[in-house]
Formats: C-alpha cells, structure tokens, sequence
C-alpha cells in the first residue's frame, strides 16, 4: 500500500461515522475533513448537525487530490482533463470549507495551505479568488 491506494488502510468509514469516531475521542475539539465526503451527495447540513452533536468543528478541509486519480499529480498532470479536475476538486473544497467556517484548506501533503483571505502557507486564496505563491508563516515564540 501507498499513499495513493488510501483504500488499503482500513475498513472503509463514511464522513458522519469518522466524526462520531472522533467525538468518542478525549479533549478533540477539531478535525480535518476530507472531501468530497462520504458518501459524496452527503448534504452539508448533516455534516454540520453531525460535528455540533460531537461537540467538534472543523478546522480544515483536505481535497483529496492524492488518490490514484492524481498519481501523475493534480495540478502538474500532464493530462490537461485531469489538471481541471484537480482545479474542479480543490475549488468544491474551498467552498466546503467556507460553508464550514474551516480556519484553511489543505493541499495535499504538503505543507501548504489556503486560507480565504489569511496567509498560512505557500499558497494562499484571497477573497477575489486569485491565488497566489507565498513562504509559510512561522510560528511566533
């Protein structure tokens, strides 16, 4: 297994059944969502009544642009069709996470980030949609 067959780490769980797992979970009181959901026609209003039931939020929103879809990569695939749907993917995923008031959306495994309208990373999402390259913040001590 690798981490593009992410079907081979564990039985399968849907997005509601992850977020009662983790509200099971002592003093968790953010997760990181991947998206789409599970199953993908899932409303967002469930996974909203689902997080506040577990006492959770939202924190991130992870687009999962490193499945065995982008194992050539999402947005420096050499197959155009499958660069817009990375593009597609990852903008359905800013918006999810808007609805969610998440703090950023994850790209990947790197170590970037989008926040709409905050700088977290080296890429960064404004409100008028451009995105453009930037160093991370570091922390402050």
């Amino acid at each position: 297994m690798d981490r593009y067959a992410t079907d081979g780490y564990g039985p399968p769980v849907s997005t509601l059944e992850a977020i009662d797992l983790a509200g099971q979970v002592g003093d968790l009181s953010v997760v990181d969502l991947t998206f789409p959901f599970d199953p993908p026609d899932l409303p967002l209003d469930d996974v909203k009544t689902a997080l506040k039931r577990n006492g959770l939020r939202a924190i991130a929103v992870t687009p999962e642009i490193y499945t065995r879809r982008f194992v050539r990569g999402a947005f420096t695939n050499p197959d155009p069709q499958v660069r817009r749907q990375a593009v597609e993917l990852v903008s359905r995923g800013v918006e999810t996470a808007r609805e969610l008031d998440c703090d950023y959306v994850k790209s990947s495994s790197t170590p970037c980030a989008m926040r709409a309208g905050r700088v977290s990373g080296s890429l960064t999402s404004s409100p008028s949609g451009r995105t453009r390259s930037r160093r991370p913040r570091r922390a402050s001590a």
